[in-house]
C-alpha cells in the first residue's frame, strides 16, 4: 500500500511538474510572440518614417527647384555687356548641359538690329562617345 501511495504521489508530482513546464513554455511562447509583434510594429514604424522622410525630401527638392525657376523668371538681370553675357552663357552650359565644355565663346553686337542686343556664338565640346 505504501508503494502505491508513493507511486501515486510520484505521479501527481510528475503531473504538477509537467503542468508547470507546459505553463512555462506557453509563457515563453507568448513572450516570444509579443517580442516578434513589437519588432514587426517597430519595423513598420521605421518604414513609415523612412517613407515620410523621403517624401518630405522629394517635396523639398521640388520646392527648391520651383523657387530656383521662379528666381530665374522673376529676377532677370539686364544684360548689356559682353562679359556679363559670357558669364551667363557659361553658367547655362555648366548647369544645363552635361559633359559639355566651352572651347570658345564669342559675343557680338547684333548689327541687324539697333536695339542693343547681342549674338552669342558658343563653340562647345561634348565629352560623349557615339554609340551605334
Amino acid at each position: 500500500m505504501q508503494m502505491q501511495l508513493k507511486k501515486k504521489k510520484q505521479a501527481e508530482k510528475e503531473t504538477v511538474e509537467a503542468k508547470k513546464k507546459e505553463e512555462k513554455e506557453k509563457a515563453e511562447a507568448k513572450k516570444i510572440e509579443a517580442e516578434e509583434i513589437a519588432a514587426a510594429e517597430l519595423k513598420a514604424k521605421e518604414e513609415n518614417e523612412t517613407k515620410a522622410r523621403i517624401e518630405a525630401e522629394q517635396k523639398a527638392n521640388e520646392q527648391a527647384k520651383l523657387e530656383k525657376a521662379k528666381q530665374k523668371v522673376i529676377e532677370p538681370k539686364p544684360i548689356n555687356k559682353e562679359a556679363d553675357i559670357k558669364i551667363m552663357v557659361e553658367g547655362i552650359v555648366k548647369d544645363d548641359l552635361k559633359r559639355t565644355t566651352i572651347n570658345q565663346l564669342l559675343v557680338n553686337k547684333n548689327m541687324a538690329r539697333d536695339d542693343g542686343s547681342y549674338i552669342v556664338l558658343p563653340h562647345l565640346k561634348w565629352d560623349v562617345e557615339n554609340r551605334a
